[in-house]
């Protein structure tokens, strides 16, 4: 998820391969994203898949973390800790792009 001004957006990674420690993560190859892309300029909203790069939009960009006990969930801000087990990553990218 990377922070909005007054949200978080939320991105699917939905395929990695190993990159140069010099990447900058803008090829679909190495780090694609899920994320919807929210109306602008008069285009609709959409889903899509982006470069790493440019879901960031130059942004930190951080990784929800799964599985956390219940103190750390209620100090936490809300989504980027759950208490649940993360679903298998086949399931999460079939939903992603669904």
């Amino acid at each position: 998820w990377r922070l909005g001004h007054t949200y978080q957006h939320h991105g699917i990674v939905v395929r990695t391969e190993a990159c140069a420690s010099s990447c900058q993560h803008q090829a679909l190859r190495c780090c694609s994203v899920v994320h919807f892309r929210p109306p602008a300029g008069g285009e609709r909203g959409c889903i899509e898949v982006t470069s790493l790069a440019q879901f960031a939009e130059g942004r930190e960009v951080c990784r929800v973390r799964y599985e956390v006990q219940d103190a750390e969930f209620y100090l936490r801000r809300a989504g980027c800790v759950s208490t649940e087990r993360p679903d298998r990553w086949p399931l999460v990218t079939f939903r992603a792009l669904g």
